[in-house]
């Protein structure tokens, strides 16, 4: 609003209005009448008492005379009086005279001159009665090009014969065939060196323009004294040279990106003074409104400057736009106020001052941040400090992030400093800029706490700096405050329909995940289907399988599964559910294809769940071509559940325990089981492993030991018959 009101209190306000518009000018031999009757308008002009009448045919609006004696004076014409609706009676001088002709479509000149007095003059257009004249003003010659016969395609004219004549004397018919062949011979050459081009032809009524001539750019009838009627073939004399010199405006602002500028065309310092801004722009009101006729160029300019000086680009590129002119200070004024309000744009002749000894390089550098030596470094600083303060204060929060892009910590604080007023100080852009700092410096709770401030005061927070409050609350394991989601729900909704919104929406989501909130954050992608989408549901079940408790992750992960889950999610999700037993739900989060790391682990789980769930051959398909101490130990498992206990202890390398004693002693592994600790198994492998005795007993003491061994054994088999029940005969 302040810088609407500054606008309104400096730039000129036009009104438009249904009357017939009439400007002024004087000159020295004539005072001259613009009127916009617009296109297709019949008008006269003729004598009457007192001077002159001026009818226009189907307008009833009137005429809008106040503003016409501000630019000339009352010698010529005296006075201008509306007669009717119509009609507009011109109040001459007794010795002037009036010209009248068509500049343009919709555009009347009228000329009131010191002479005898003129006959009525009337336009082309049928206008009743009036319509007297049928013959239009000719159109100026500047308008078509010289342009000459198409000598190749005429043909000989005719020559008289004289009947009475003998016959000797008649002369035979000139044949002009070599000459029409030198002659495109040598237009020919001419064109293809630059020194002729095609006339244009031009058949089509001309386009009409709706905008208020220029008094010094009308040409009047006596300076066209010869016409060329347009649309007639032929060839247009213009030479190289002014081809070239029709693209010189066009070089110029090439030319801006091929060299180092002067330093005054960055003095913005000198483009303002003490007083404030109001009393500095109402000095240049006057100048604003200039000459008639004239376009206040240098003072539009010095307003731009002024604008600059205070920090306003976007105003200073509306006045700069006023003036379609080019030149070299107004290309850099326009290219400064585009980046001074920070819009996007490509700036070539200011981006080419990267690495110039002026003020310019600071522009450059702000543009396209480059690692810069000591010397430019100090000097980029310089320049810096010397701008105004309003300026200074604008740009060094962004300063300050190109130094910290190219890792210049120090030159970012010392820049970041220089806003040292309080207004300053207390914009978020400021505030966000210290954080980075923070960051940069590795003290990332520092940038927490600045960023929170920030949010605390949610009517200055921006949705980006929002945004990493969060990221960094979660890299540091800390859980973003519920006033914070909060807020990110409302930038959201005020951000919807942009860019911006899904950033907030993916904040938000991430924050309610960290806070256990997984329904919430899954409602907030579900109506989406891009992969950042995709990476909020598998956070999210990431974080279910790791934190959440046995119920909620059950609730979970026995609802729909859940599409586009990562091959490490669905890993985690199946080794959780195989633990509480849930083997054959296990199984549907296996499904997808996995890589790498991820795919070898998805072997061992399926594995696992085949065996969870019986398919002891599906488990041994699995786990093909594994021979790790992982896989053996499963497909022991798996030949155990087939009752193939020697192919499943055969399965386990030597220096891998059984799966169970139990495998052992099926499979017959007696050597095994004696250094087992379960006695029983023990005792009856080291009773195997006894050979008989085939030696005759020969004294009592010898049968006695005989049976304390037969003994022992009928006890081993007795413990063994109730640890193992009887099998059936197939295993």
């Amino acid at each position: 609003m302040i810088r609407i009101a500054v606008i309104l209190s400096v730039l000129p306000f036009f009104a438009f209005a249904d009357p017939v518009t009439i400007r002024s000018g004087e000159h020295d031999t004539f005072s001259r009448l613009v009127i916009s009757i617009g296109p297709n308008t019949g008008w006269s002009v003729e004598p009457n008492e007192g001077g002159f009448v001026l009818e226009l045919e189907g307008r009833s609006d009137g005429f809008d005379t106040s503003q016409v004696f501000e630019r000339i004076q009352r010698a010529r014409l005296n006075d201008l009086r509306q007669s009717a609706p119509n009609a507009l009676n011109l109040l001459v001088g007794v010795d002037s005279e009036v010209e009248a002709f068509l500049w343009k479509p919709g555009y009347l000149v009228v000329d009131i001159k010191e002479g005898p007095e003129p006959n009525p003059i009337r336009s082309s257009v049928g206008f009743g009665p009036l319509n007297i004249v049928a013959n239009p003003p000719p159109e100026s010659l500047e308008d078509y090009p010289q342009i000459f016969p198409n000598f190749l395609t005429f043909s000989p004219l005719p020559t008289e014969t004289n009947d009475e004549a003998p016959s000797k004397n008649e002369q035979a018919p000139t044949d002009l065939s070599a000459t029409e062949e030198a002659l495109a011979i040598g237009i020919a050459r001419a064109a293809s060196q630059g020194f002729l081009e095609p006339a244009t032809v031009v058949n089509e009524e001309p386009e009409i323009s709706n905008e208020v001539p220029e008094l010094e750019q009308i040409h009047t009838q006596e300076e066209t004294d010869t016409i060329v009627a347009p649309g007639r073939p032929g060839v247009g004399i213009s030479t190289a040279m002014d081809r070239d010199l029709a693209q010189l405006g066009i070089e110029l602002g090439r030319s801006l990106d091929q060299q180092c500028l002067p330093a005054d065309l960055f003095q913005i310092d000198a483009w303002g003074d003490f007083r404030g801004f109001h009393e500095q722009a109402s000095s240049l009101t006057e100048a604003l409104a200039g000459e008639f006729g004239v376009e206040p160029r240098e003072a539009q300019e010095s307003l731009a400057r002024l604008y600059l000086h205070f920090g306003f680009g976007a105003e200073a590129k509306l006045v700069l736009a006023a003036d379609p002119a080019s030149s070299q200070s107004r290309i850099i004024l326009t290219e400064l106020a585009g980046i001074i309000d920070d819009y996007d744009g490509e700036y070539p002749a200011i981006r080419a001052q990267e690495g110039c000894n002026s003020p310019g390089a600071l522009w450059a550098f702000l543009l396209h941040p480059t690692k810069l030596e000591a010397n430019d470094r100090n000097k980029l600083i310089h320049d810096f400090l010397a701008l105004p303060q309003p300026l200074r204060s604008q740009i060094s929060p962004r300063l300050a992030r190109r130094f910290l892009d190219v890792g210049d910590l120090d030159a970012a604080n010392q820049l970041l400093n220089a806003a040292d007023s309080q207004d300053a100080n207390t914009t978020h852009e400021v505030q966000s800029a210290r954080a980075l700092i923070s960051e940069s410096a590795n003290d990332p709770e520092a940038a927490v706490t600045v960023l929170s401030n920030e949010a605390d005061d949610n009517a200055r927070t921006t949705p980006q700096s929002l945004i990493r409050l969060i990221e960094l609350e979660l890299e540091q394991g800390l859980i973003p405050s519920e006033a914070n989601l909060l807020l990110a729900g409302a930038l959201r909704q005020e951000h919807r329909d942009t860019p911006i919104e899904n950033d907030l929406a993916n904040a938000e989501a991430l924050g309610r995940i960290a806070s256990g909130q997984y329904q919430v954050a899954l409602d907030l992608v579900q109506s989406r289907d891009d992969a950042e989408a995709y990476n909020i549901v598998d956070q999210t079940f990431a974080h279910i399988v790791a934190h959440a408790e046995t119920g909620t992750f059950l609730e979970f992960t026995f609802s729909e599964t859940p599409e586009e889950l990562s091959s490490e999610t669905e890993n985690a999700v199946s080794r959780r559910l195989i633990d509480l037993g849930f083997f054959e739900r296990a199984s549907t989060f296996l499904i997808g294809n996995a890589n790498g790391e991820e795919a070898s682990e998805r072997r061992y789980l399926l594995a696992e769940t085949a065996l969870g769930t019986g398919e002891f051959d599906v488990a041994i398909d699995a786990l093909l071509g594994m021979t790790d101490e992982r896989a053996r130990t499963l497909r022991a498992r798996a030949f155990e559940g087939l009752g193939q206990h020697r192919a499943a202890l055969a399965a386990l390398s030597v220096d891998q325990p059984a799966s169970s004693p139990a495998l052992q002693f099926r499979a017959g592994a007696w050597e095994r089981l004696t250094v087992e600790e379960d006695e029983i198994l023990s005792t009856f492998a080291n009773s195997v492993l006894q050979p008989p005795n085939e030696t005759p007993v020969a004294t009592l003491a010898e049968r006695r030991e005989i049976l304390t061994q037969s003994r022992n054994s009928r006890q081993s088999v007795e413990d063994l018959l109730q640890r193992f029940s009887l099998e059936s005969p197939e295993n």
